[in-house]
């Protein structure tokens, strides 16, 4: 018989979550700095009018319900497609819809990267303050955390540079400056 204490992958993860109960406190909920929300974008760093525009066009189209589901390990190819094409056009990347790989989260995806870049003796640099959750993540390969101070005007790149041309860097972990910002004060 398994243990009632047993956990899954033979590891506990052990988060600090709070829970708040609004009755047992007699205060409404107060919204948390950072929100952890099962993969729904931040719309304030999305293009959602355009994403909107292309979504409505898409499954105005008698097809568009039938195929929303026809999809590949990596995520449907109409929606890689479409952001392979918006990442040449916006951010100059020539990349292809088989370079992009959906996942269902941001932590879905630190964990992936985390697994196929790094490991021991890999070096990772990542931002001071920074998602501890990344950090640990990172850490659990076995990896070296290198923490570069991060200010108003997001991670310090010159101190990047100085690191790099010292030793061998496997990967940098950056985050956007606007989920950074509330941690600086």
């Amino acid at each position: 018989m398994e243990s009632a204490n047993s956990v899954s992958y033979g590891s506990d993860l052990a988060l600090p979550f709070n829970i708040i109960d609004k009755e047992a406190t007699g205060h409404p909920t107060i919204s948390p700095t950072i929100t952890i929300d099962d993969g729904c974008p931040d719309v304030r760093l999305c293009p959602i009018d355009t994403l909107l525009k292309t979504y409505r066009s898409l499954t105005s189209r008698n097809y568009g319900i039938t195929n929303a589901n026809t999809s590949t390990g990596q995520g449907t190819i109409k929606f890689r497609e479409e952001l392979a094409n918006y990442l040449s056009l916006t951010r100059g990347l020539n990349i292809s819809a088989e370079n992009l790989l959906v996942t269902h989260g941001a932590q879905m995806s630190i964990y992936l990267s985390a697994q196929l870049l790094l490991g021991l003796s890999k070096k990772v640099i990542v931002g001071k303050p920074n998602y501890p959750i990344a950090n640990k993540t990172f850490g659990q390969t076995g990896a070296e955390i290198i923490e570069v101070n991060v200010d108003q005007n997001g991670i310090d790149t010159d101190a990047i540079e100085r690191i790099c041309k010292n030793s061998k860097v496997d990967a940098v972990y950056v985050i956007p400056i606007t989920i950074i910002r509330p941690l600086l004060h």
